[in-house]
């Protein structure tokens, strides 16, 4: 997720861009609590013609620095099966420690997912979704690539009364910055959602991917979190979410997710 200042200051800025953009492809990009998270997975998709707006602002740090975010996701339901998913980040500000702070517009992503096969109930056959998915390079000079990405979705879900399960498979390209060379990727994700009430639920997560260049390792880290919601009405639903991960990544997230 994001890695990513006369002349001491152009290789400062120069390092930094090559680190924010190889931590970029190292890791997916933040991602919305009620709405992007599993977003493209079968659970979110709802009746032909409904629309999702969710807005959330979001504070994360970690042994290298703070960041802070606000961010949009609108999901329409194309069909019963269809989906679309815009997510865009208005604001985001990367404070990395001992160096300059950044900030400003962060990049776009747009999915589109179909359900192939809907969750059987009465059996364990899984829901199976494909989708397809491009970052567009719209992030601030010193907080993107700014290159295009784009990668195919495989996911596999699965619910069981109070426990969601799935797996997410991802295959991405990655748009080269100059000065360096960035493999493809293969991305994949496996979570569980425990809903300990209507208003609380539990999750956890592994996630990894292949190296992101040459001379690169591979990475995996699990993820652990806690989401409650609040103020809730017919159309509008208030959410806070906190969670800590394996790379000692502290984040929480308060957000608004409005449905019509």
């Amino acid at each position: 997720m994001s890695w990513h200042a006369s002349s001491v200051r152009k290789k400062r800025v120069t390092a930094l861009c090559l680190t924010l953009a190889l931590v970029a492809v190292t890791w997916p990009s933040p991602a919305l609590s009620n709405l992007a998270r599993n977003a493209a997975g079968a659970k979110n998709m709802g009746e032909s013609g409904t629309y999702v707006l969710d807005s959330a602002v979001q504070f994360e740090t970690d042994d290298e620095g703070k960041a802070w975010t606000a961010e949009l996701a609108f999901q329409l339901q194309m069909t019963d099966r269809t989906q679309l998913l815009i997510e865009a980040m208005p604001f985001l500000r990367e404070d990395p420690d001992g160096d300059a702070s950044f900030q400003g517009l962060g990049d776009t992503e747009v999915t589109v997912s179909y359900l192939l096969v809907p969750d059987d109930e009465e059996n364990l056959v899984p829901s199976f979704v494909l989708g397809a998915k491009a970052k567009l390079p719209t992030a601030a000079t010193d907080l993107g690539t700014g290159k295009l990405d784009y990668s195919g979705l495989a996911i596999l879900g699965k619910e069981f009364e109070v426990l969601d399960v799935e797996l997410e498979l991802e295959y991405a390209t990655f748009g080269s910055p100059s000065g360096m060379a960035l493999d493809d990727q293969f991305l994949y994700s496996i979570s569980a959602d425990y809903s300990v009430s209507d208003l609380l639920s539990v999750f956890a997560e592994l996630a990894g991917n292949s190296a992101p260049a040459a001379g690169e390792s591979r990475s995996d880290v699990g993820t652990f979190g806690v989401e409650t919601d609040f103020l809730q009405t017919e159309t509008a639903t208030s959410y806070a979410t906190f969670e800590f991960d394996t790379e000692r990544t502290a984040t929480v997230r308060v957000g608004l997710e409005l449905a019509w």
